[in-house]
């Protein structure tokens, strides 16, 4: 396995309500190491423990024989969430899921997931016709059937545009104090990537409240929650008087190499 030291930075882009003419979204950076950590932790980087094989052409698939279903959480509706779910596990010659690392979540579905993936029975892989235990990847494509009776969305280019006064002046909520976005972890040695994003209520005092995952990465979602929710800001403005508003908050994970 290649051991190359990594680096990895998040940029914070508050990017929601339409700031004052001229000014641009404000990102902040974080930057980190990864650690190599023990598959038997749940990290990726990992190495297999002794007597696994990573599944190759030739080999005879692990099936499950019993699947529970993969059971869509409240939440997860609420939000609409839909998407591609992909996690690894090694599957023993016993036929278990152990070890299980998500690659690929949507929005409050990860735990489900892994609770689906762990509490089935798989017959096991083979190898000229010998069981074997193997790491494999498993995946859903997620996506919500229509409400009966629903009526259909507008078109955005329907819809009605939204009358602005032009002398009103908003101005966009700024952070005041709380904890720093950054990497969990178990995110940095699984070194996971892509886009973040949060909805919350930032109220009249500045508080950060009623936060809702609408995009995710794995093993950041908890943290990103928590992280806003403790954070103070200075609250938005409209014509000079604080505002109660919607904000989505948009972080974007990527790895890349390590200055030397």
């Amino acid at each position: 396995m290649n051991r190359r030291a990594l680096g990895a930075f998040i940029v914070v882009n508050l990017a929601a309500c339409a700031p004052k003419e001229g000014t641009a979204p404000v990102e902040t950076a974080a930057e980190a190491t990864p650690r190599i950590g023990e598959r038997s932790e749940g990290c990726l980087s990992g190495e297999l423990p002794e007597g696994v094989l990573p599944f190759q052409a030739g080999m005879k698939r692990p099936e499950p024989s019993v699947a529970p279903p993969l059971r869509v959480p409240s939440r997860a509706i609420e939000v609409k969430a839909e998407g591609r779910i992909r996690a690894r596990c090694i599957i023993t010659t016993e036929g278990k899921a152990e070890h299980c690392v998500l690659l690929e979540t949507i929005p409050y579905m990860s735990e489900a997931a892994l609770w689906a993936l762990t509490n089935q029975q798989y017959q096991p892989a083979e190898k000229n016709g010998e069981p074997i235990a193997v790491d494999y990847e498993y995946g859903w494509d997620v996506r919500l059937p229509p409400k009966p009776g629903a009526a259909p969305e507008v078109p955005s280019e329907a819809k009605p545009p939204v009358r602005v006064n032009p002398n009103a002046r908003m101005t966009r909520p700024v952070k005041i104090s709380g904890p720093e976005m950054k990497y969990t972890p178990r995110a940095l040695c699984n070194r996971v990537e892509g886009e973040l994003l949060v909805h919350c209520t930032i109220t009249e005092k500045g508080d950060v409240e009623s936060c809702r995952v609408l995009r995710t990465v794995p093993y950041m979602e908890d943290f990103a929650v928590r992280a806003l929710e403790s954070s103070k800001f200075r609250p938005a403005t409209f014509d000079g008087r604080p505002q109660r508003i919607g904000y989505t908050f948009k972080f974007r994970l990527a790895l890349r190499p390590a200055p030397r």
